[in-house]
């Protein structure tokens, strides 16, 4: 149900209609209440990033279920999702300016990433910590 939510809201949010597009997300977050499953949990709390990032608007909500969701997958050890949470905490701290809070989500989702060999999000958290350089050069002397 959340994936059928999920693509409606994005739909809207691609139609730049923001009313429509918060009226599902806010569908998303009901339905998670139902989700006991830490994986499925984590997937859809993931995702409701994915929209924020391009209209910079960031709910504190969201931000406190991330990171309610670290401590759940921390406990469950689903490394998978902890870097992705990981690295969506790292974004929303970017977007804030909070630069030193966002190196420290990277340089966890890293070791993580490293120690399970996932190139991919390897290669998004060099991206991001490329992008974190250039928005803020003094964060490599801290």
């Amino acid at each position: 149900m959340s994936g059928i939510y999920q693509v409606i809201s994005f739909s809207y949010l691609a139609l730049n209609n923001l009313e429509k597009f918060r009226e599902y997300s806010e569908k998303i977050f009901d339905y998670l209440n139902h989700v006991k499953n830490p994986q499925r949990q984590a997937e859809i709390i993931n995702n409701l990033c994915i929209p924020p990032f391009h209209t910079d608007e960031f709910s504190e909500t969201l931000s406190k279920f991330l990171l309610e969701l670290l401590e759940d997958l921390n406990e469950h050890n689903i490394h998978p999702q902890r870097v992705k949470t990981l690295r969506n905490l790292a974004g929303i701290s970017i977007k804030q300016g909070k630069y030193a809070e966002a190196k420290d989500y990277l340089k966890q989702a890293l070791d993580i990433s490293e120690g399970l060999q996932f190139e991919i999000d390897k290669a998004y958290i060099y991206n991001n910590l490329g992008f974190l350089g250039c928005h803020n050069s003094s964060i490599w002397f801290e």
